[in-house]
């Protein structure tokens, strides 16, 4: 049942994943590489409920309505601002992401993406000398008159849109005859 759009599902969580990755990364090789991700996910996950439209189409237009009206208020606006940032990306001028710097101890991010102490970061100067720092970019997306941090907003609706899946799924299995 719905194959192409469990399929859509699995690239969305693709591109979910590489975004993530690409947040916590300190040295970046492509500078533009968070905001292609989040334009392949924004495309990805947008493409689940339009291919399930297309795929289901009489049985998602009589369910989604119902579907969409039990959400929360946070989860319906949740939903249009993701599609409308889509719409942006794809069609226009590129989703309206603010972006800032956050200042990181060096010493934490070695930590971080070296684990093994082999690899960890040494520091030799004056007792109590601050580590170096270094910038890293931070994206927001300016969520209903809140900042949200880009991968949280897109977790949120990644979760909301496979919910949608497993409802639509579960309203509509066939039953199993004895």
């Amino acid at each position: 049942m719905i194959e192409a759009t469990q399929r859509k599902l699995r690239e969305a969580d693709f591109f979910l994943q590489r975004l993530i990755d690409e947040r916590r990364r300190s040295v970046r090789n492509e500078p533009e590489a968070f905001l292609f991700y989040l334009s392949a996910f924004l495309s990805a996950a947008r493409s689940v409920t339009l291919v399930l439209q297309k795929e289901e189409k009489q049985r998602y237009d009589a369910w989604f309505p119902k579907w969409f009206a039990r959400r929360s208020k946070d989860e319906r606006d949740l939903c249009n601002f993701m599609r409308d940032q889509r719409n942006v990306e794809l069609h226009e001028t590129g989703a309206d992401v603010n972006l800032s710097s956050v200042s990181i101890p060096y010493i934490e991010i070695a930590a971080g993406e070296f684990g093994d102490p082999l690899y960890s970061f040494q520091s030799f100067g004056r007792h109590r000398q601050h580590a170096p720092n270094i910038e890293r970019p931070a994206y927001h997306f300016g969520l209903l008159g809140t900042e949200t941090e880009v991968t949280v907003a897109c977790r949120r609706y990644f979760d909301l849109v496979a919910e949608l899946m497993r409802e639509f799924i579960r309203d509509h299995a066939s039953p199993v005859s004895p």
